[in-house]
């Protein structure tokens, strides 16, 4: 039956610049959900990753670990990582903890050197989750295949039907050794004698159906049968049974070492009478299958079942969905277990339930999970796993986030995409459990169908593993010789060889994967990906040698992931709206919303609020006017409502100029103008005041001009001399300051020619009224030429002049 599981994913940037892996801490380890094999190979790597200080047994200081996490199916497990791909990692230490992240302790942790692989196995309880970290003893990156394997131990079949060993599934079983196996002394209706050398296995039907099973021989040796219905305790019913020995009657085969059990068809068996026909087995019942080597050599057997029957019992259920972009997503499950008594099921959120229905749990944040199912009956554990993966989807930034405007501006946004979720990767699995023919270069082919894939053609990295799972008593056999086409995978049309052969020596059960060299060559002859794999593995010893099983197969596809839409919404007032920059001019406040679809269909969107913020018009306090010259303070950069910003032009005290405030981007604020005006300087009037005479009286000063300036005089009046008087105007009159003259004449003493002596009565000539030095005047008294008279000279006004006698 064909099995698809949805494997793991890797959350990884595809940006420019470099980040860490999803898995790059215990808390978000990838998911691994194990096949119905137990073994599961995929390549991996940590470059990229950090160190988280978690206790290894690193020597040269803490690596960067990366983490997987998985469910034990059976007590044997095992990781082994080997150094591959294009940048191998080298100096592999590989830890395994049960405990649970930041339990400070690990069960098993093994290191290497170079690009040796390592494994590290540990013993545990069916339904045990398991976290692996791997990193480099170092500190070192690179490449890498991870493969797990969890198995049952070996076991032996019991020497009587009280001591049957219990079987609890369908798996190819094999007993190379019988030594120390002896007769129990039972002899079944249909055998001729006793046994000679009998081993025991039981089981329990889960299902009604029809049982079939075949038994090789390892060697040339006769092996005879019996089946027991013991439901009810040993020996219990007969129910079939086969003793054909090669000398005992006509239908007998002279083939030592053929082939037995139960059939529908015998073709291509050395020996049909080793055969019977296939019985119908109910549930619920017990049979003992008694296996006995009449040639009582220790040489043993592999068996195979088949049929419609189920066995023991088996933990079984599904899942929907187990991928999703939606958050919170809720998931049905349903059980379809066989045989169980017992339930325990953990869903890999921290909630766990025993109910055998639970029928659905919700997860509400994105991420791996493991949902995972333990079941007992019949005395059989069985474990199942499945993955349940919630999506990222794309990954969206923008800058600006956001952004606060002024009416008008515009803003262009950068958006930048990448992949929450760059790939998944598929597992494609066969549950085979075919015996392999012995000896026989034809060997046993097996195909196997991938379906779904959304990359449809192969390409560098879709084949990720290619794996199968033998359990054989001697590996050797396959390719022995060595023989280069004994294992082969053909796929679209080419067929490629597995390497190296002959498989190593050694027994029991073992997965292999073929070399990245095969998985590089089928990638680059490209072809379909929904296509038909066929396997062939065959045992081509040629004789002897041992027998076995091809138990299970599988391949890995790896789905790339890609963005395959985006848009913008609104687009009103955007340009380029169909690009991831385009430039935005709200008019009014408007959340941008960018959505992205990626191919495994997530969206995701992101808003982008821009806000456009009300003009604001910045207010000052005007500034007086002033006189041409005079001091100017500096503008404000802070309005009276807030607004910073600058002014321009440079202030002017000597002419009116308008200066325009700018106000700081961001502001939503308009730009404003003052006026600052400069008053020209006047220059004060006065009527000129006229020359006085030395002594003369002199008004006060007028204290405002013709012009109307009002100020002071200065020095105080003179009237004694020539003096400049300086007028300096009142503060705030934007004049400038005058001066005035007045000249103060010096007083001049007339002269004049004496007149002479004259005797009383005797004529005299009137006296000049101008002076020998030009003074006009008048004298007094009258003349009297009587008596000797002094005259006084008295000068007109205005020569500054003083008077003068004359006797």
């Amino acid at each position: 039956m064909r099995k698809i599981y949805l494997l793991f994913l890797m959350l990884l940037s595809i940006g420019a610049m470099a980040q860490v892996p999803s898995n790059d801490a215990c808390s978000n380890a990838l998911a691994v959900a194990l096949p119905a094999s137990g073994s599961v190979c995929f390549n991996s790597s940590n470059i990229n990753a950090t160190s988280n200080g978690s206790i290894t047994c690193d020597t040269a200081g803490p690596g960067k670990e990366v983490w997987y996490t998985f469910i034990a199916t059976n007590s044997n497990n095992s990781v082994t990582v080997t150094p591959n791909g294009a940048s191998p990692i080298s100096n592999v230490v590989v830890t395994l903890m049960t405990g649970g992240c930041g339990a400070g302790t690990y069960d098993m942790c093994n290191s290497g050197t170079g690009s040796n692989p390592v494994t590290s196995t540990v013993g545990l309880v069916p339904g045990t989750q398991v976290w692996v970290s791997v990193e480099s003893n170092g500190g070192g990156t690179g490449d890498f295949q991870v493969c797990i394997n969890s198995t049952p131990p070996s076991s032996s079949p019991g020497d009587g039907c009280a001591s049957a060993s219990n079987v609890c599934d369908k798996s190819s079983i094999s007993y190379p050794d019988l030594t120390g196996f002896t007769a129990s002394g039972v002899q079944p209706a249909c055998f001729a004698a006793a046994v000679r050398k009998d081993v025991w296995i039981k089981f329990t039907v889960g299902v009604t159906g029809t049982l079939e099973f075949l038994g090789t021989p390892i060697a040339a040796d006769e092996y005879d049968w019996a089946l027991y219905d013991v439901t009810s305790g040993c020996l219990g019913t007969l129910v079939s049974c086969n003793y054909n020995y090669a000398s005992a009657g006509p239908f007998s085969c002279g083939i030592p070492g053929s082939t037995f059990g139960m059939l529908t068809t015998t073709t291509g068996q050395p020996c049909a009478a080793e055969f019977n026909a296939p019985i119908t087995v109910t549930a619920g019942r017990t049979y003992a299958l008694l296996i006995d080597n009449y040639s009582q050599t220790n040489s043993g057997f592999t068996l195979d079942w088949g049929g419609t029957f189920q066995m023991g019992t088996t933990a079984s259920f599904t899942a929907t969905p187990q991928s999703s972009c939606s958050v919170p997503l809720v998931v049905t499950i349903t059980n379809n277990s066989v045989g169980a008594s017992t339930y325990q099921w953990n869903f890999g959120d921290g909630s766990t339930s025993t109910s055998p229905n639970p029928g659905t749990h919700t997860y509400t944040s994105t991420g791996d999970y493991l949902i995972s199912l333990v079941v007992t009956g019949n005395g059989c554990t069985s474990v199942m796993s499945k993955r349940i993966n919630l999506n990222t989807g794309p990954v969206i930034a923008v800058t600006p986030a956001s952004q606060t405007i002024c009416p008008g501006d515009s803003v262009n946004l950068n958006g930048v995409l990448s992949l929450g979720t760059p790939y998944n990767d598929r597992l494609f699995t066969n549950n085979v459990n075919t015996a392999i023919p012995n000896n026989n270069a034809a060997g046993l082919t097996n195909a196997l169908t991938t379906s779904g894939m959304l990359n449809t053609t192969l390409t560098t990295g879709s084949v990720q593993s290619i794996c199968f799972t033998i359990n054989h008593s001697d590996h050797s056999d396959i390719g022995r010789g060595p023989t280069p086409t004994a294992v082969q995978v053909t796929v679209n049309g080419n067929t490629y060889n597995f390497t190296p052969l002959p498989l190593p020596a050694v027994s029991g059960t073992a997965t292999y994967c073929f070399p990245q060299a095969v998985l590089n060559a089928i990638n680059a002859a490209g072809g379909n990906a929904n296509t038909t794999w066929t396997l062939k593995v065959a045992d081509n010893r040629g004789g002897g040698g041992g027998t076995g099983s091809l138990v299970s197969w599988e391949v890995v596809l790896r789905d790339f992931n890609s963005i395959t839409g985006y848009s913008w919404s609104p687009t009103t007032n955007m340009a380029n709206s169909t690009t991831l920059t385009p430039t935005v001019t709200p008019v009014s406040s408007t959340t941008y919303v960018l959505s992205a679809t990626d191919l495994f269909g997530c969206s995701t969107s992101l808003s982008v609020p821009i806000t456009v913020n009300a003009g604001i018009t910045p207010t000052f306090t005007a500034v007086a006017p002033i006189c041409s010259g005079g001091t100017l303070s500096a503008l404000p950069t802070t309005s009276n409502n807030g607004v910073t910003g600058t002014w321009s032009p440079a202030l002017n005290n000597t002419a009116t100029t308008v200066y325009t405030f700018n106000p700081t981007a961001g502001q939503c604020a308009s730009t404003v103008t003052m006026t600052i005006t400069v008053n020209p300087n006047v220059t004060p009037t006065f009527t000129a005041v006229a020359p006085i005479c030395s002594g003369a009286a002199l008004s006060a000063l007028p204290t405002t001009s013709n012009n109307s300036i009002i100020g002071t005089w200065s020095p105080a009046l003179n009237n004694t001399a020539t003096t400049v008087y300086t007028f300096t105007p009142t503060a705030g009159q934007c004049a400038t300051t005058t001066t005035m003259t007045i000249t103060v004449n010096p007083n001049v003493t007339p002269t004049f020619t004496a007149v002479a002596p004259i005797c009383s009565g005797a004529a005299l000539s009137a006296l000049p009224t101008t002076s020998n030095n030009g003074i006009t005047g008048t004298w007094s008294p009258a003349l009297n030429n009587t008596a000797t008279t002094v005259y006084t000279f008295t000068p007109t006004a205005g020569q500054c002049a003083t008077t003068t006698t004359m006797t």
